[in-house]
């Protein structure tokens, strides 16, 4: 988070799952969590680079997503877990995965609402069930 005066706030943590899901399900508040706390001075000097977008295409489509709005955002998430099973699979190739969650998005994400309102769950779950139909039948 960066603020007006131009400093930044940062939360660093140990690579664990666990303690992102465990502040969804318990958020507002804060628990103590079993994943390890990060050891800044273990870690040594942290290093920041701008990603490669053209290696890495599924950043920039979920960065895209995210701007474009809720619809979007549904559809890279329910994409983006069919194409992992499927490439764990082996009916998806590596390069598959970017190129299924892109046309996802594109086909998905755009507001179908007049005025662009949010989306209820109904239509988020109806989102969620058309993309994955989608994405278990793309090539």
């Amino acid at each position: 988070m960066q603020f007006v005066d131009g400093s930044v706030k940062a939360q660093l943590g140990t690579p664990d799952m666990r303690l992102p899901i465990q502040y969804a399900l318990t958020y507002p508040e804060r628990m103590p969590s079993p994943a390890a706390a990060v050891d800044l001075i273990a870690a040594g000097r942290l290093e920041f680079r701008a990603p490669d977008e053209e290696r890495f295409p599924a950043l920039r489509i979920a960065r895209e997503a995210g701007l474009e709005g809720p619809r979007a955002s549904a559809a890279l998430i329910s994409a983006d877990e069919v194409a992992v099973a499927r490439f764990l699979g082996g009916s998806l190739d590596f390069r598959g995965i970017p190129r299924l969650l892109g046309a996802a998005v594109e086909h998905f994400g755009p507001s179908s609402v007049a005025g662009g309102a949010e989306p209820g769950l109904d239509e988020l779950v109806s989102i969620d069930a058309d993309v994955r139909r989608f994405s278990e039948a793309f090539a």
